[in-house]
């Protein structure tokens, strides 16, 4: 995701999505050299944003510049369903240029 920082999972969830819900989990690791870190996670539908959560991780109470080396930092990052969503939804975690699909889930509106 980052120079030094590794995404080792993502919990998606599941069971049925509607509009409300929310789609939450991500797994961090620090690495050595570590760099500028502003992940968000992110909601897209047909090459839409939905929803987007571009909170500093751990929604800043633990900084990453101070995660140590090897640390395992779990993340619990909320995405709301915005209202009158339905259909295949896809969950991105996106830093700067770098994007990566992490799943799709699907929503009963």
């Amino acid at each position: 995701m980052a120079p030094g920082v590794t995404l080792k999972g993502a919990v998606i969830g599941g069971g049925e999505y509607r509009p409300a819900k929310t789609v939450r989990g991500l797994l961090w690791q620090r690495e050595t050299g570590f760099g500028d870190f502003q992940p968000e996670l992110r909601l897209e539908q047909d090459y839409c944003l939905l929803a987007i959560n571009d909170d500093p991780p751990v929604q800043g109470r633990y900084s990453a510049e101070s995660w140590r080396e090897g640390e395992q930092i779990r993340e619990v990052r909320d995405l709301r369903l915005p209202a009158g969503s339905d259909g295949q939804v896809d969950v991105v975690l996106q830093s700067g240029e770098l994007s990566i699909p992490l799943g799709t889930i699907e929503v009963a509106g």
